[in-house]
């Protein structure tokens, strides 16, 4: 073999090795965009839908009269749907591009963005059509009608409420009346032999917010609590104010002179009687757990506030409940229709008569992506970059080692050969 034939033979193996070891870079177009419908009226809404098979975030724009419900969305080789809503005529364009270089099989794969249209007319063609004549001024004025009847009907944003106000509110043990759902202060007095409380408070309306109810601990004398309450609309508002006088510890010296043992011993009873039948009729929830969701603190009984991480796009939590009585009622409130952000889940415990109740709330924060995973991958990427790196370097290092000992016994061979011609 010649030395020249050697070279290439050499450069050749060298080149191979580092091709195969290279990462691969994927190019695919594999994300798409599309409308339900590509013709709408002003005020008209349709489903934008955007696919992929691979993994990654991508961003929306929309170019024209409309409004989208979502900027950015989160796909993992599956579909995500918006809607948007036509605010005026002309052609409106919703392009969909992916934020970073997404993945698919464990490779980097190169997306282009995809873009779908959608024509937008003022007002629909059997309400352009109609009679140009005197004969026909009847028919105009009914499709004048028509036409301002779809106007009234046109959707509108729903108005979310703005009551902040309760629909029950009270302690227990030692319970107060006459709650009002307008009144925003009471004032109760408890025993000195109650030394804490729950503070439970009902939503008067879907949607509410509510802080500062639960566990409470009692010091003697007055002890104030503020619970608040925020409407359906996160701006409005109330305040209920409650004072709980707990009183002072009664000292009778004479009794105490002339108290003996016995009397002790039976005072001793009748408070842990007392004990027992408050134990008795004590309520609320002996477990509580949500399928696939850890709560925070670990739940005890005792305690009334807790938080939940939720991602993914669920709407509804799988709950799960049990009463420490058989015969309470368990209600629960916010359950439904989770949206992205904090959303605020109420669990009311009532006894069968209905006049205590116990309320236990669980802060749940949705995320349609779990930001941590993201973070994790991006870390393994970059661990599994730097190995392929010490790998590349490893074996082109190997390869030039191998170039250099054939060059040189090639050389040798040469001189031998020579020598022996000679």
């Amino acid at each position: 073999m010649s030395k020249k034939s050697l070279s290439k033979l050499i450069i050749s193996i060298i080149f191979l090795g580092i091709i195969w070891i290279l990462p691969s870079k994927v190019k695919a177009n594999t994300l798409t965009i599309s409308a339900a419908n590509t013709t709408l009226t002003k005020g008209q809404t349709t489903t934008i839908t955007v696919s992929s098979d691979s993994i990654g975030r991508v961003n929306l724009s929309v170019s024209g009269n409309a409004t989208i419900t979502g900027d950015r969305v989160w796909v993992e080789g599956n579909s995500q749907s918006f809607t948007l809503t036509a605010t005026g005529s002309g052609t409106v364009t919703i392009t969909a591009t992916p934020e970073n270089p997404m993945s698919l099989n464990g490779n980097t794969v190169e997306l282009s963005p995809s873009s779908c249209t959608i024509q937008v007319s003022e007002t629909s063609s059997s309400e352009n059509s109609g009679g140009g004549s005197n004969s026909n001024a009847s028919n105009n004025n009914n499709s004048s009608s028509n036409n301002n009847e779809q106007t009234q009907q046109t959707p509108t944003e729903t108005t979310k409420s703005n009551v902040a106000t309760l629909s029950d509110f009270g302690i227990i043990p030692n319970d107060f009346k006459g709650f009002t759902p307008n009144q925003m202060s009471y004032t109760v007095t408890v025993p000195n032999s109650v030394s804490s409380i729950v503070i439970y408070a009902k939503q008067g309306q879907s949607g509410q917010k509510i802080s500062g109810a639960g566990k409470k601990t009692l010091q003697e004398g007055t002890n104030t609590f503020n619970v608040v309450v925020t409407a359906e609309d996160g701006k409005t508002t109330k305040t209920y104010t409650l004072e709980v006088i707990r009183e002072a510890a009664k000292e009778d010296k004479t009794e105490e002179n002339t108290t003996d043992d016995n009397t002790t011993d039976d005072n001793t009873a009748a408070e842990e009687t007392e004990k027992e039948e408050q134990e008795e009729t004590l309520i609320g929830l002996s477990a509580l757990k949500i399928d696939g969701i850890t709560l925070s603190p670990t739940f005890k009984k005792d305690v009334y506030e807790y938080t939940a991480k939720l991602i993914g796009d669920k709407t509804i939590l799988d709950i799960r409940t049990t009463a420490l009585n058989e015969s309470d009622k368990i209600e629960i409130v916010g359950n439904e229709d989770l949206k992205e952000g904090e959303n605020i889940i109420t669990i009311l415990v009532s006894d069968k008569a209905g006049e205590n109740t116990v309320t236990y709330q669980i802060t749940v924060n949705k995320s349609l992506i779990d930001e941590e995973a993201i973070a994790k991958e991006k870390q393994a990427q970059e661990k599994e970059k730097q190995k392929r790196l010490i790998i590349i370097g490893i074996t082109v290092a190997a390869i030039v080692i191998i170039a250099i000992i054939l060059i040189i016994r090639h050389r040798r061979n040469a001189q031998y050969e020579m020598e022996y011609t000679e």
